[in-house]
Parts: C-alpha cells; sequence; structure tokens
C-alpha cells in the first residue's frame, strides 16, 4: 500500500518553515488502500454516513487524499494562555492565566480536491480570515487556533501563525531542507527523523536539558536518530559524533554513569 519512493518536492517545500527537531513523511498508493479498505462492510457504512451528512459523494470522498503526508515539530515554547478552571470548593468556574509548554508544529496533506476542502472546513465551521482558515482549539493544548492554510495540492495545518502566513503569501516555506532530510524523504515511502544534539535544538529546550547535566552530557554524544522503510523492511540508524572509542562502548559507559549515579 505504499509507493516505491518518497514525497514529492512540493511536499517537501511544506514540511517545516525552520530546522525541525523532529520529522516524519509518508507517502501511500491511495488506489491500492481504497480497493483494501472497500472490501471491509464498516468502511462502507462509515462512508455513507459521511457521504449523506457531508452531501459529498462517494467517488469524491475516496478520491480527495493524495496520499502524501508530512509532519514535523520545530521547536517548543513556553506560553502564557488564559484557560477555564474550576472551583469544587465554590462550585464556580473562573477564569486564570497559566504557562503552558507549546509545540510548534506543521502537518501537510497532499489533496485531489481543494473544492471538497473548503468545503469540509465549512462544514466544521472554521472560519476563513486573512487567507487561511481559522479553527479554534483549547488554548492550554496548542497555545493558539488551528490555522489550515489550502496550497495547490495540499492542505496545511499549523499551530505557529508565522507559517500560516508564510503559506498564504509564498504557498510554500522558504526553508530548505538540508541533504540528508532531503534525501531520507525523498528516497523513503516512509520515514522519521529526530534531532537529539542538544546543541543543535532549539533554545528553549536546549536550556531545560542543561539543568539536567547527566542528560545533557549523554545527548551531547548523538547527532540523530532516522528510520526508514519501504513497507516490507526497515532500517534504524542512531548516529554518535565522532569520538576516539566505538560508538557501542561508548553508548555503555555512558549508561554505566548513568546508573552509578
Amino acid at each position: 500500500t505504499m509507493n516505491s519512493s518518497g514525497i514529492s518536492n512540493e511536499m517537501q517545500s511544506l514540511l517545516t518553515n525552520k530546522k525541525p527537531l523532529f520529522l516524519m513523511s509518508m507517502s501511500f498508493n491511495m488506489k491500492k488502500i481504497v480497493e483494501l479498505i472497500n472490501k471491509q462492510s464498516m468502511y462502507n457504512d462509515l462512508i455513507k454516513s459521511m457521504s449523506e451528512n457531508l452531501n459529498i459523494s462517494k467517488t469524491d470522498i475516496e478520491g480527495f487524499l493524495g496520499g502524501e503526508f508530512s509532519f514535523s515539530l520545530s521547536d517548543i515554547t513556553t506560553k502564557k494562555v488564559n484557560v477555564t478552571e474550576y472551583n469544587y470548593e465554590t462550585d464556580e468556574e473562573y477564569e486564570t492565566e497559566k504557562d503552558v509548554e507549546v509545540p510548534s508544529m506543521v502537518l501537510s496533506l497532499s489533496v485531489k480536491n481543494n473544492n471538497l476542502t473548503s468545503k469540509l472546513l465549512t462544514q466544521m465551521q472554521a472560519k476563513n480570515e486573512n487567507g487561511y482558515w481559522v479553527f479554534p482549539i483549547p488554548s492550554e493544548t496548542f497555545g493558539s487556533n488551528l490555522f489550515i492554510v489550502e496550497t495547490d495540492n495540499a492542505v496545511t495545518l499549523t499551530n505557529d501563525d508565522n507559517a500560516a502566513n508564510e503559506l498564504v503569501s509564498r504557498k510554500k516555506f522558504s526553508y530548505a531542507l538540508d541533504n540528508d532530510d532531503k534525501n531520507l524523504v525523498s528516497s523513503n515511502p516512509f520515514s522519521i527523523r529526530l534531532n537529539l544534539n542538544p546543541n543543535d535544538m532549539p533554545q528553549g529546550i536546549a536550556e531545560k536539558l542543561r539543568t539536567n547535566s547527566i542528560a545533557f552530557n549523554a545527548l551531547n554524544e548523538f547527532e540523530k536518530i532516522t528510520m526508514a522503510s519501504d513497507g516490507l523492511k526497515s532500517n534504524l540508524t542512531v548516529k554518535m559524533k565522532d569520538g576516539e572509542e566505538n560508538s557501542l562502548f561508548r553508548l555503555f559507559q555512558m549508561i554505566d554513569k548513568a546508573v552509578m549515579n
């Protein structure tokens, strides 16, 4: 059910607006997936219900997604948000301000019918303003609204208003993936990359890690973890920084040190 290669150049340009801490990409053969799930009676009942509720044909629903998916997390920041809490002693709700750890995320999906995108978002009561759709979500979850931007052949969801505004004006992000990330997501129908080196992480995350010297020093020996799969076989790679000793020996040393402390 997966394609033979990774995501397209267009989807790569919608993956992230800054250096990602974590990224994921997938490329599915939607024709094969639709053929497979059409054999399930539960699926047919679900599609029939969606078709009736949204006034959209079964063919349009099944042909909506293009099969490419990308996700990135590029930062975690602390934001002050207003939340509603409940006082059980007085049996009253009240508004209060609290600090929330907010991940900066971008999710993009390839689509074949943007007219259907607009129809679905309208049905979901999202608001179309400033060139993008705005979907209210709890501020204590993501720190802001969810912004949905339609481009030529994709839909991008993000809680980062800067990312949303850039897509509205440019239809793609100016940030270019480095060669390693580009090769990873373009060559493999499923890929994951997690940055482990705190010196390459967003400042807020690196500062939090520095409060735990053992964790910071251990992670400082690593660069990244990557995983790639074609649906049949998978490869997992843990890349460490260059050092004098064997990497496995250095890993055992770190574990021993952590246990002793």
